[in-house]
């Protein structure tokens, strides 16, 4: 399968079971978990805005997002950045794909 025909799967299934969680369309498709939430975060699919995990969550404060960015900027992969922080790094991870899918990169 290409990039593209998963990538148009992923969102058509995403489609057709709103809210469900990128690891559910993953193992609903048989594709990958970071496939899943790459295209779906992109695609505005996730996060949604109400959280996965009932509101649990730790949100990005907007002095954390400036500081993802500019270390993103600098070369600095998300191991890196989340160990700076003092996130996770799949933490970091998707909210750099989640900046990325609102500046339109």
């Amino acid at each position: 399968m290409t990039q593209s025909e998963m990538k148009e799967r992923i969102l058509e299934c995403a489609d057709k079971h709103p809210g469900k969680t990128p690891s559910y369309i993953a193992k609903a498709l048989n594709v990958s978990k970071g496939s899943a939430y790459y295209h779906m975060t992109v695609a505005g699919y996730w996060p949604t805005t109400e959280s996965a995990n009932g509101g649990r969550g730790n949100p990005f404060t907007p002095i954390e997002d400036a500081r993802l960015y500019k270390m993103s900027s600098a070369g600095s992969n998300p191991y890196d950045i989340a160990r700076a922080i003092g996130r996770r790094e799949s933490s970091v991870r998707m909210r750099l794909y989640y900046l990325a899918s609102r500046e339109g990169v």
